[in-house]
């Protein structure tokens, strides 16, 4: 960042916008791709960096100049919440009463709070669980993305999966060519299939 004049690493934000309309100036935080993106996919361990730059080091002492980093891959993460998307993304809460994540390979999954006879209170932030889905190419990262979301089974709280999946297989998010209008102008997104829960309604005939 030689115009703030500073020597570390940045985690910047950056958006297409529409012609004429102003960019959304805000510093975001998304570790988890971020550390994902550089170890796997630039091959950098940011951790072990900044330690090292701290110590004194400079970015040409570790290598990390920007002639120097190649990209090696994709990576795509997504955010489950507990919120429904056929309402304007109203939190939900509730009680998870059966919680199935989607993992494999190239998938990395963080939650804390989501498990089976967890208590979702409305009153905390509605993020479960982070996705991280990395391969070779896009598409691929996206395909592997696609696959995570529906092996992940939750039932009790409504999330915004099938809103995540819509999107992550639009062929116009594929293709890269969005802005910050892709949700607004794609009323598409939100045909949500209703949930079948056919093991859990089998439960509870069977409990009756």
């Amino acid at each position: 960042m030689d115009s703030n004049n500073e020597s570390n690493h940045k985690n910047s934000l950056f958006e297409k916008n529409p012609p004429k309309q102003p960019p959304n100036q805000r510093q975001v935080i998304i570790i988890t791709c971020t550390l994902q993106n550089n170890y796997l996919v630039h091959c950098v361990d940011l951790v072990r960096s900044q330690i090292r730059l701290a110590e004194g080091r400079s970015l040409s002492d570790l290598n990390l100049c920007q002639d120097k980093i190649e990209p090696h891959g994709f990576a795509i993460q997504c955010r489950i919440t507990t919120e429904d998307p056929a309402k304007q993304f109203q939190p939900d809460s509730g009680r998870i009463e059966v919680f199935q994540s989607g993992e494999g390979m190239g998938i990395r999954v963080d939650s804390a709070s989501a498990f089976a006879g967890a208590i979702i209170s409305p009153y905390y932030d509605s993020l479960l669980v982070k996705i991280i889905a990395r391969a070779s190419n896009f598409r691929l990262a996206a395909k592997k993305m696609l696959r995570s979301l529906a092996e992940f089974r939750i039932h009790g709280v409504k999330t915004n999966i099938p809103f995540l999946m819509n999107v992550i297989k639009h062929e116009q998010f594929l293709s890269g060519i969005v802005d910050t209008n892709f949700i607004d102008e794609h009323p598409d997104l939100f045909d949500l299939p209703p949930a079948k829960q056919r093991a859990q309604k089998l439960l509870r005939y069977i409990g009756k």
